[in-house]
């Protein structure tokens, strides 16, 4: 059988099955590597946000990649890997809106312990700013 074509030995019931069974196999065996690949890519994943954001860097698919040695465009391509990248980034921008919001709380408590009402023109711009400025295209 030396020399024979793989077209020709497919002709063989019992070669047949017995190639189907070693794909098989094979294909089971590169999915399950596979699966352990991506699982561990999501937990390097999970750390290296985790990294991010405790350094006060912001968490993007590059600087996440470029912790984890993965190219951006490699790491959109695993689902379950996207998904966590995403929840890091949206986790981050929460974390930041807390933060803001704080600030903006305490800039208004001091302007209120100020007397904001006795300087009408402060009390004037920031009218202005909320109803016409940046913030207003976000409320």
């Amino acid at each position: 059988m030396i020399g024979t074509s793989p077209s020709t030995l497919k002709c063989y019931p019992r070669v047949r099955e017995l190639l189907e069974k070693r794909v098989g196999l094979h294909h089971a065996y590169i999915r399950s590597q596979s699966r352990l690949d991506e699982d561990e890519l999501i937990a390097k994943v999970k750390v290296m946000a985790e990294e991010l954001v405790n350094l006060g860097q912001p968490v993007t698919r590059y600087a996440i990649g470029e912790r984890v040695d993965v190219p951006p465009l490699v790491l959109s391509r695993y689902q379950r890997v996207e998904i966590v990248v995403k929840q890091s980034i949206e986790r981050q921008q929460l974390l930041h809106e807390d933060e803001l919001l704080t600030r903006v709380k305490i800039a208004v408590r001091q302007l209120e312990e100020d007397g904001l009402k006795h300087y009408p023109r402060v009390k004037s711009i920031l009218g202005q700013y909320v109803k016409r400025g940046p913030l207003a295209k976000t409320l």
